[in-house]
């Protein structure tokens, strides 16, 4: 990364590597937390995520062409905080742990689907930028 002597493409690498972990959250910690949460089996849980960010990446991936690659990239990134957060205060804030509930747990997967459009967004927008 120090090497690249270009910033424009520092940049990309280090927002690139962000969002991989970002993604990586999910799969390794929330996903598993929410199958045990809502007591899925493994081929439950693999076929509601790949759902999920499979419809998410097809929005954030249509938004790229019809908008500017800017724009979708900060909204992206935009979304990616407030729905971390949201899934943040929701799973450590005792005034949001109803959410937790099973009868709630669209919220969370809304929560979910959110925050796959923002990662795509900016991971495929910086791709493409």
């Amino acid at each position: 990364l120090l090497l690249v002597q270009n910033k424009m493409y520092r940049i990309l690498y280090v927002i690139i590597l962000c969002q991989f972990a970002v993604w990586g959250f999910y799969y390794v910690t929330f996903g598993p937390f929410l199958q045990a949460l809502y007591h899925l089996d493994a081929a439950e849980f693999g076929t509601l995520s790949a759902l999920i960010e499979g419809f998410a990446n097809s929005i954030a991936i249509l938004s790229l062409y019809f908008f500017k690659t800017e724009r979708v990239i900060l909204s992206g990134a935009m979304i990616q905080v407030v729905t971390l957060l949201a899934l943040t205060l929701i799973t450590n804030c005792g005034a949001f742990s109803l959410l937790l509930s099973a009868q709630y747990q669209i919220v969370m997967y809304v929560q979910v689907f959110l925050f796959f459009v923002g990662n795509e967004a900016v991971i495929v927008g910086v791709m493409i930028f």
